[in-house]
């Protein structure tokens, strides 16, 4: 701030700033603050050039809630966007969400307008007029909200007999229920099914998305595809996390939106959403079924029970069992976890020997392997013995059965009312043993009517038997020369192309049959007499060991006769592996069509013929695919450092084909990010927990790697894990150039990668002190720099000596923090102490996810979600600055300032200091700007910062800055 003693610090971001500063830096000063954060990354000096007056100017304003209450539906920005010198005019909250003001504790920024004038001044006159045009549609607390959506469907009221029969009539009308009523989604698994929320909403279903902050799924709320994303830790303890989400789809009524029903697509999720389904009494099959059918021994139990031909079987306990199996079962067998995913874990066996060795192999294997919640593999070998929280370990009791010859199948199925309403096969051709991984299929099947008929009914009886009634399952069997014989069931549509091919093949939409059973619905899709098409898959299992190269090898095939798709399922630089060194990786699909299926598994083998997948056998040299980091004694110094228009254009120059590795991509709004640095020719390598929505940059190409790590571990090991995973990358050609973050949280993990790999970096040292507002203070008073007198609080004993020292008014707040939480304004000791007393409840109360949202822990039952910041760290008082408080955006380039600007931030609304807007540039006299200017950047020297971008608060005092 500015005030009447001179200038102050308040705090310092040592990373670009969010919001809007970007954006204003690049307009007003025509300084792109990504590109020289990006040029830092790699050593680049920076010096950009900058003219000598504004190139426009520019002042924006937030709305502050003015009364606490619920978010209507009206968009109340939209009578001002279009007008006169408007930048934008953003809605920062939606329908529904909750709002509070001032009066009831920190106020919530509800929009924000954003406007351009040829002066400050203007820009300044231009939002305060439109600030007047505008009233945000908020519903008081207690008001009665109007319903958005209709209530769960009165069956009592409906043709029942004309709603269950199997007519496009009756579909047609079935699908109609479906538009406007809402449906909560348990996690929406990994981006690949987008197309769900896509199909829900084009039918006019309001999906509500449950899953953890940061996943992909949250900007779907923001493009409209979704009513609302409710953020959940889903990885803390399943009775927690239960409790939660009922307790949040609870509060749906008050917002207008009463939920039909409950579900999810994602099998990690389906015995939560079973549990949530329960709690809240929506339609769903009962937890117990869900859990008998993901655990195979149990299955095969229950079958036994109910008369149904079962494998058999023996559950493996201990070692010593191992005789005692093999006897019972026979030879060949299969040794499998009981509960698992994919073919992980599962091993043919071939006498007793083989059994012992394989067994302690797998055993070994499956201890040290765990599943993501978005289905990634990992092992614990990997993490320094420590599971992730919410993966969960392989290390099950283990099964040996009967190897199971003849035709594998799957059988999809969906039930309705307890019966089986639709039921189609298709082929899985041989699996590639010992593993058992898939290699092709097709559909309709080729096995004799008679076998259909058979599978179909032990898989439909076997649902029966678990105790399902209701949903879509994807059951897999085989017909052997005993006759059929179950191997597993998956409670939830199937994945990969199981839904693509029973739409295309049989006209069934699984999506919508799954749709409709979880708003109570009966089913009863119409099915032709015969397919209208036929189809088949092929999965290239690798057959070498190695690392994938940068071609598109199934190119020449994509676009042959009768090809439906030719995908890549894995990318340049991945590790692959063939099936003598371990699990063989699929590397790529092609889907094909005919008019038989015969016609459709010719074309596919013939194409199979005509690829050649781009391999770098192991050992072998891996070509460079990247430059290599710059080397400057090859470079001319003077001209790199020249704050010209050439000099920038060349510093950009050496961007291209560079890498750089992010650590954490942060929200998707910092998309704009990743690609300007594309627009320059960088490769970007993103580290971020599995299931971040920037796992999609790769796909689009927009990044040229994302390696999934859980970042919410101690941070020891995750720095330990990062390091391990980048000093592999020169082994798929791509050394790396530097490491980097723009994301707040993530900022002291980034600098303490950079120091274990040796890049350049500011140290973690002034990090950690520019993170803390009480080190940086006793920093900058030992180097002679004006200090807001401050006292560190550590009990409330202390209280009267640090309002001595301090004096009043003055700001309590906590020594380490975001935003403007738990900052309160106090004006007396007794206002202090009471303050002292609530603000300490609150923070202790209060935590910060790695995606900075804010949560309670007394809505998680006291238990922090890993990964998250507890905010109750020590509290400091401060004296109460007066005068302007300003923003200084902030490069550095060897220890020196090459850039330094100004925004003025206009009267916070106090106690909470929440912003109501800026302008830039600063309507502060020169010699002011030039005082706070030198401030910020004295105190990034005393902290001990050479490079990099960053975003200072300071205010002009009575004393000086």
């Amino acid at each position: 701030k500015y005030t009447t003693r001179g200038p102050r610090l308040i705090e310092i971001n040592s990373r670009m700033g969010g919001g809007q500063v970007r954006e204003n830096n690049l307009a007003v000063w025509g300084v792109d603050l990504v590109d020289e954060s990006l040029m830092t990354a790699i050593g680049l000096p920076c010096h950009p050039p900058v003219p000598s007056g504004p190139y426009t100017c520019r002042s924006a304003l937030y709305f502050n809630s003015k009364q606490t209450g619920i978010m209507g539906p009206a968009d109340w920005l939209a009578n001002v966007r279009k007008l006169p010198n408007v930048v934008y005019a953003r809605l920062l909250v939606g329908d529904g969400d909750e709002v509070m003001c001032a009066e009831d504790g920190l106020p919530t920024w509800l929009g924000q307008i954003m406007c351009e004038g040829e002066t400050p001044q203007e820009a300044i006159d231009w939002v305060v007029k439109y600030e007047q045009m505008v009233d945000p549609d908020i519903i008081p607390q207690g008001g009665e909200v109007a319903l958005r959506c209709l209530l769960p469907i009165d069956f009592s009221r409906e043709d029942m007999g004309f709603l269950k029969a199997p007519t496009q009539d009756a579909q047609d009308y079935r699908l109609s229920l479906l538009r406007d009523r809402v449906v909560v989604f348990i996690s929406a698994g990994y981006e690949g099914k987008k197309f769900i929320f896509e199909r829900a909403k084009a039918h006019g279903l309001m999906s509500i998305i449950i899953d953890n902050p940061g996943s992909w799924s949250e900007a779907l709320e923001a493009d409209g595809t979704i009513k609302k994303f409710i953020p959940i830790d889903l990885n803390a303890n399943r009775d927690q996390v239960v409790s939660q989400i009922v307790a949040a789809v609870k509060k749906l009524p008050r917002e207008g939106l009463p939920p039909s029903g409950v579900m999810t697509f994602w099998e990690t999720a389906v015995p939560l959403a079973a549990r949530v389904a329960e709690g809240l009494g929506c339609v769903s099959n009962t937890s117990k079924a869900i859990d008998a059918a993901k655990n195979k021994h149990e299955t095969r139990r229950m079958m036994s029970e109910a008369g149904l031909p079962t494998p058999r079987n023996f559950l493996i306990k201990s070692v010593d069992q191992l005789p005692a199996a093999a006897k019972m079962v026979g030879f060949p067998a299969v040794l499998k976890p009981t509960v698992g995913l994919l073919s992980i874990g599962v091993v043919r066996v071939n006498d007793e020997e083989h059994l012992l060795d394989t067994y302690k192999e797998t055993e070994a294997v499956m201890a040290d392997t765990f599943l993501t919640k978005d289905g990634a593999m990992g092992k614990l070998s990997d993490c320094d013995g420590v599971l992730p929280r919410g993966a969960s370990p392989l290390n099950c009791a283990m099964m040996l059965e009967e190897y199971l010859d003849g035709t594998e199948i799957d059988c999809d199925v969906v039930m309705s009312g307890g019966e089986a309403v639709y039921s189609k096969i298709t082929d899985n051709w041989p699996t590639m043993e010992p593993w058992f991984n898939e290699t092709g299929d097709n559909v309709p099947s080729l096995l004799p009517t008679e076998q259909v008929a058979e599978l179909e009914a032990l898989c439909v009886q076997t649902l029966k038997c678990l105790g399902f009634q209701t949903g879509v399952f994807h059951v897999e069997a085989k017909y052997t020369t005993r006759g059929p014989r179950l191997i597993e069931i998956n409670s939830r549509m199937g994945g990969g192309q199981v839904r693509e091919n029973n739409l295309a093949v049989w006209g069934v939409d699984l999506v919508d049959e799954s749709l409709m059973t979880a708003i109570g619905l009966p089913c009863h899709p119409p099915v032709p007499s015969g397919p209208y098409t036929c189809r088949s898959a092929l999965y290239f299992n690798s057959k070498q060991t190695g690392i994938m190269g940068p071609a598109d090898w199934l190119a020449n095939v994509r676009k042959l006769p009768n090809v439906v798709y030719a995908r890549l399922l894995v990318g340049d630089g991945d590790e692959v592996m063939c099936a003598e060194d371990g699990l063989p990786t699929w590397l790529g699909q092609i889907m094909c069509e005919g008019e038989t299926p015969q016609e459709a598994i010719d074309w596919v083998v013939k194409y199979e013929q005509m690829v050649d997948p781009d391999i770098i056998p192991q050992g072998g040299e891996v070509a460079l695919r990247c430059l290599l980091p710059i080397d400057f004694s090859r470079e001319d110094m003077g001209f790199l450092k020249a704050p010209t228009q050439d000099a920038q254009d060349y510093r950009l120059s050496l961007l291209r084909d560079r890498v750089v590795v992010f650590i954490s991509a942060g929200y998707e709004g910092k998309k704009f990010i990743f690609e300007r640095a594309k627009a320059h020719g960088l490769m970007s390598i993103i580290i971020d927990n599995p299931g971040s929505w920037s796992e999609a940059l790769e796909a689009d190409g927009t990044i040229k790697k994302f390696i999934p790590i859980d970042l919410n571990a101690n941070r020891d090991q995750v720095v330990s894990q990062i390091v391990a995973a980048v000093k592999k990358l020169p082994r798929e050609g791509l050394p790396p150039s530097g490491v980097m973050t723009f994301w707040e949280t993530a900022v002291p993990l980034a600098a303490r990668v950079a120091e274990g790999l040796g890049c350049v970096s500011n140290t973690s040292k002034a990090i950690d002190a520019a993170k803390n507002k009480h080190e940086t203070r006793r920093m900058m008073s030992e180097a002679g720099l004006p200090t807001p007198r401050n006292f560190l609080i550590k009990s409330v004993d202390q209280l009267p000596a640090a309002a001595k020292m301090v004096g009043f008014p003055a700001v309590l707040k906590p020594t380490v923090g975001l935003l403007s939480i738990g900052v309160v304004r106090v004006n007396d000791e007794e206002h202090l102490l009471d303050t002292y007393k609530e603000t300490e409840a609150v923070m202790a109360d209060t935590f910060l996810t790695k995606d900075g949202a804010m949560g309670k822990l007394s809505d998680c039952d006291g238990v922090l979600p890993r990964g998250a910041s507890p905010l109750n760290c020590a509290m400091m008082l401060e004296e109460y600055l007066d005068g302007t408080e300003i923003d200084c955006d902030v490069v550095m380039s060897g220890g020196e300032a090459v850039y330094s600007k100004i925004t003025d931030n206009w009267p916070t609304m106090e106690p909470w200091f929440n912003e109501t807007g800026d302008n830039v540039p600063s309507l502060l006299p020169t010699e002011q700007v030039a005082e706070l200017e030198a401030l910020c950047v004295q105190t990034l020297k005393c902290l001990g910062f050479q490079t990099g971008v960053f975003h200072v608060e300071a205010k002009y005092t009575t004393r000086g800055p």
